[in-house]
C-alpha cells in the first residue's frame, strides 16, 4: 500500500554540508534518502518542507516521502530513529494524503536566530550563536517593524541561480526579540523565506543594534530593491529552522 509520510525531524547541521543533496558531500537530504532507503529496503526520495545552509540547525524541519512497504507508520519513529547519525533526531512521524507535500503545502515557517553575549561561552557553543559585544535590542526592534508585512526582499537576498528567476515577494508575519539571560534571540515567522534572507536581516539589525546603522535605514535599504545596501551574512551558526506550520 503506498502512503505518504509526513516527519518532523531535529538535527545538528554543524556537520553537514547543508540540507540539498550533492554528489560527494555529507548533507542532510542524502544522507537520509540513503538511510531511508537502507533500511526500508526500497528507494525513498525525500522531500523538505525548504532548504537549510551549511552549518544551520533544525528544531523542527519537516519532510515527506513515499513508502510502500510494511511498517506501520507508528512503527517508523523507532525502528528508523534507532538507527540514525546522534546529529538527527525524528521528532514526529504521521501519514497524510498522497497530494500532499513537505514545501508546497508549506503555509508558513517559523526560524530562530540566537546571538549570545557571552564570550567565554564561545569554546563550547561557537557552532550554535553568533557572538556579539552589547546590542541595543530596542533599536534592533524599532528596525525590525520596516520587514514586516508583504514586501519585495530583494535587498535582502542572495541569488541562488542566476539564470533562475524567483519571485521576491514575501509576507513576514511577526518578528520577535526574545532575551533570554545574556543570549538575545530573534524569532521570524513568513510565508517563506528567500535565499540567506534571514541572515542578511539579521546582519543588518545587528548594525543597528551596534550603532552603525540608523533603524531608519531598513526602510530605505528595503525600498531600494537592491543589494547595494546590505552588507554580510550573519553566521550560519546561530540560525535555526524552528518549526512549519501547514
Amino acid at each position: 500500500m503506498m502512503r505518504n509520510i509526513h516527519m518532523t525531524i531535529a538535527y545538528d547541521g554543524s556537520d553537514f554540508s547543508g540540507w540539498q543533496r550533492i554528489p560527494g558531500k555529507h548533507t542532510i537530504q542524502g544522507y537520509l534518502e540513503k538511510s531511508f532507503s537502507r533500511l526500508l529496503r526500497e528507494e525513498i526520495v525525500v522531500n523538505g518542507s525548504g532548504r537549510t545552509d551549511k552549518g544551520v540547525h533544525a528544531l523542527g524541519q519537516s519532510l515527506s516521502f513515499i513508502y510502500t512497504g510494511s511498517i506501520p507508520t507508528e512503527g517508523l519513529k523507532p525502528y528508523l530513529g534507532n538507527k540514525l547519525d546522534e546529529s538527527i533526531r525524528i521528532l514526529e512521524v504521521g501519514q497524510r494524503p498522497l497530494d500532499f507535500h513537505a514545501r508546497y503545502s508549506a503555509r508558513a515557517k517559523t526560524y530562530l536566530y540566537k546571538i549570545s553575549f557571552n564570550g567565554d561561552d564561545a569554546l563550547f557553543f561557537r557552532k550554535y550563536f553568533w557572538f556579539t559585544g552589547p546590542l541595543d535590542a530596542g533599536e534592533m526592534e524599532k528596525a525590525s517593524r520596516a520587514l514586516v508585512g508583504a514586501h519585495d526582499f530583494t535587498a535582502f537576498s542572495s541569488r541562488r541561480d542566476r539564470f533562475k528567476t524567483v519571485n521576491p515577494h514575501r509576507e513576514i508575519k511577526r518578528i520577535e526579540f526574545l532575551p533570554h539571560g545574556d543570549t538575545l534571540w530573534i524569532r521570524f515567522t513568513g510565508n517563506g523565506f528567500l535565499y540567506h534572507m534571514i541572515r542578511l536581516m539579521v546582519y543588518h539589525l545587528v548594525e543597528v543594534g551596534r550603532g552603525q546603522r540608523q533603524a531608519s535605514s531598513t526602510q530605505e535599504i528595503l525600498s531600494s530593491a537592491s543589494r547595494q545596501g546590505t552588507s554580510r551574512l550573519a553566521p550560519a551558526s546561530g540560525l535555526y529552522l524552528e518549526s512549519v506550520d501547514y
